[in-house]
């Protein structure tokens, strides 16, 4: 906040004046502000491009649409290929218009119909662009940007906190029906194999991601004791697991090595 001075003068009528010029000065500064203020508010939910909301990788931000109204958003690209991921709430239909650094459209509105989509964008590393969605019926929705179509802002905070396996060590788990579980280890050899073994659980379905988020393959699907699952991979780099039952629930336990022969006990 802006500090203010009173300065006084020698004589008592001089003093006054100036006291009082300056207490309308700043009751006048005061007003001024809270004006600015309240006309801010609009500018603050991203009515207007120049009060654009920043969006941060992988982090879903919170939109709300008036009828026929329309909300800015912007960010900086962070790779050459970005994913621009919408959930919808109460919104019942929402487009979308991206824009480059100079105000440009790029490409046709996007529309977002089912509960879940993404848009697919080659753009410029480092460059900031522009969104704005739009809604004939106005509502609730979140958006947000990856650095991959397969992975959501949600699916990026779970894989953030994922645990770490240790080469020959296995992790046990249980998995209820439906539910997921994510795991990360970091490649020691140029291949690796992923071992299942089944506690309680007897069908398991495991899919292998890169650091970016990206598929490698299908998922493998164990369905006996004995199993295994080979990977090409680089030394050094990091790579998720995401585990998942095919039918019913149960234990079950999971490793990773550089050989066929499951990890000993």
């Amino acid at each position: 906040m802006k500090k203010h001075s009173l300065f006084s003068g020698f004589g008592g009528v001089a003093f006054q004046t100036k006291k009082r010029a300056s207490l309308a000065g700043m009751a006048a500064s005061l007003l001024a502000g809270i004006l600015a203020s309240c006309s801010g508010v609009a500018g603050d939910r991203g009515e207007t491009r120049a009060s654009a909301i920043p969006l941060t990788l992988n982090t879903w931000a919170a939109g709300e649409l008036a009828t026929e109204g329309e909300q800015w958003f912007k960010f900086t690209a962070t790779a050459g290929r970005q994913y621009i991921h919408i959930l919808r709430g109460t919104a019942k239909q929402l487009y979308l218009q991206v824009y480059d650094p100079q105000g440009s459209e790029i490409g046709s509105p996007y529309v977002w119909n089912q509960e879940r989509e993404y848009a697919d964008l080659s753009l410029s590393k480092g460059g900031v662009y522009y969104l704005k969605t739009s809604s004939s019926t106005g509502g609730t929705y979140q958006i947000g940007f990856t650095e991959s179509a397969e992975v959501s802002p949600d699916t990026a905070v779970v894989m953030a906190s994922a645990p770490g396996l240790t080469a020959d060590v296995w992790a046990l788990n249980d998995l209820a029906a439906g539910e997921e579980q994510w795991f990360k280890f970091t490649a020691t050899a140029g291949t690796q194999y992923i071992h299942v073994v089944y506690g309680t659980l007897r069908d398991l379905s495991v899919q292998v991601y890169d650091a970016m988020g990206n598929k490698l393959g299908d998922p493998y699907a164990f369905n006996r004791n004995g199993e295994y699952a080979s990977l090409l991979v680089i030394r050094g780099e990091v790579y998720y697991l995401k585990v998942w039952p095919v039918s019913g629930s149960g234990s079950y336990k999971i490793a990773f090595n550089t050989s066929t022969a499951a990890p000993q006990d």
